[in-house]
């Protein structure tokens, strides 16, 4: 009895392997169908703690309101929690109307953004800070620094 039953699923399979791969299939396939808003922003929230490029970019505006003034000290919490805010506002908004984008694309895109920002913040503030620096080290008299020849007589 074993070796039938053994023999009869055998055969089985090896009649149902062929008749699947002959199987009909339809001849054209439907599109899936677009996914709805809720699916989309469970989908961004799902993924935006992993968006590094964006958070960058939240720091690297938070900063620059902090140094134009903007931002007042100890209210840097309050503007970045507004400024994820509008980030996952904006990444739904682009998911919703430009579904091509992918969120790893625009969080590479804010990545760049914010790396640009970081380089122009220290451009600035390099520039900015370089005479005030001078002065108070010409002031506290440090050798070879503030030395003019104009006052010697050239003789």
């Amino acid at each position: 009895m074993k070796r039938f039953t053994l023999s009869f699923v055998l055969v089985l399979v090896l009649l149902a392997l062929p008749l699947m791969a002959f199987a009909p299939m339809p001849l054209h396939t439907t599109a899936a169908a677009a996914p709805d808003v809720l699916s989309i922003i469970l989908a961004v929230g799902a993924g935006f703690a992993a968006l590094i490029g964006v958070a960058a970019l939240v720091s690297a505006l938070v900063q620059l309101g902090k140094i134009i003034g903007l931002i007042k000290d100890g209210k840097s919490d309050q503007w970045t929690a507004i400024l994820n805010l509008l980030a996952f506002i904006a990444l739904v908004g682009l998911r919703i109307y430009r579904a091509e984008w992918t969120l790893e694309y625009l969080d590479t895109y804010a990545g760049l953004i914010a790396q640009a920002l970081v380089y122009i913040l220290g451009f600035v503030i390099q520039i900015t800070s370089s005479k005030p620096i001078y002065d108070r080290m010409k002031a506290a008299r440090v050798p070879l620094l503030g030395w003019s020849f104009s006052r010697s007589a050239v003789g």
